[in-house]
């Protein structure tokens, strides 16, 4: 009995040491960020602990005065915004579609889609830019957002597609009986109910249209329209590094995004475990 309980107690403190090393290993950069971000300078000067006496604000008032950043924050807010709202709709749809309705080549499809998640943005980079370019959708914010939804989609769906297979399709019927059309159940009762798994898909697809850098690149030619992402690799030149502005302006880049998962990461986990999991 004795132990049993000592290899209990063992096993809880290793549990707890992994748990601290991996937070540890998961903080420690946004930490170093910030601290290089109010040192103003060099990335490596004064160690590791918070000294207010170097403390400065100088790097972010660089960044306002140097670069848009402005500009460059409201399209990557235009573009992320747009993304997450078209995906989203398409996702909620298709999945439904798919979870509920029998049809001919249903499975090849699921397949296409998740085939289709497993390639890398460099794979479809040129063959996009091409269907951009005929279109002349280059440059603009449609280019840029389909581009987005185009690369959001899959995931999106094959997300949602597990989480409305879960839910039971006895209660649609039930409303449907009660005078509700299948459109209204699908409002009233299915998505409130898949509530955790569309914030999940909607936090996904809103951070991969915030954090990418290679479609951006590629669609979006002049400076006034480029996003954040792109907007970070003007402080990286062939010489010199601004390690404190770029330290500083990816503090601001990041805020919206945690705070962001700050308020919905109940619903995200709640989401993604729901919908990895098909009856």
């Amino acid at each position: 009995m004795m132990k049993s309980s000592q290899r209990l107690k063992l096993e809880k403190a290793l549990t707890y040491t992994a748990a601290a090393a991996i937070c540890l290993l998961v903080v420690f950069p946004i930490y170093w960020m910030l601290l290089s971000s109010l040192r103003g300078g060099s990335i490596g000067a004064g160690g590791l602990l918070p000294n207010p006496k170097d403390f400065s604000l100088q790097a972010y008032r660089n960044v306002f005065q140097m670069f848009p950043f402005f500009t460059w924050y409201r399209n990557s807010l235009i573009v992320a915004a747009a993304t997450t709202a078209i995906a989203l709709f398409v996702a909620m749809f298709s999945a439904y579609s798919m979870a509920r309705f029998e049809f001919r080549g249903r499975a090849g499809f699921g397949l296409a889609i998740l085939l289709s998640q497993a390639l890398p943005t460099v794979l479809v980079a040129i063959p996009l830019f091409s269907l951009l370019s005929k279109l002349h959708l280059l440059n603009s914010y449609p280019g840029l957002i389909l581009s987005y939804v185009a690369r959001a989609l899959p995931f999106s769906i094959w997300m949602l597609w597990g989480y409305f297979q879960n839910v039971p399709p006895e209660l649609e019927e039930a409303a449907q009986m009660d005078g509700l059309t299948r459109i209204g159940a699908l409002f009233r009762i299915i998505f409130p109910l898949s509530a955790p798994g569309i914030a999940a898909v909607m936090l996904f697809t809103f951070v991969l249209a915030w954090e990418e850098y290679l479609l951006s690149l590629m669609v979006m030619a002049s400076d006034s329209m480029i996003t954040l992402t792109v907007g970070a690799a003007r402080m990286i030149g062939g010489q010199s590094v601004l390690w404190g502005e770029l330290m500083a302006y990816s503090a601001m880049m990041t805020l919206p995004v945690a705070l962001v998962f700050a308020f919905a990461q109940r619903y995200l986990v709640a989401g993604m475990t729901a919908g990895a999991v098909k009856s």
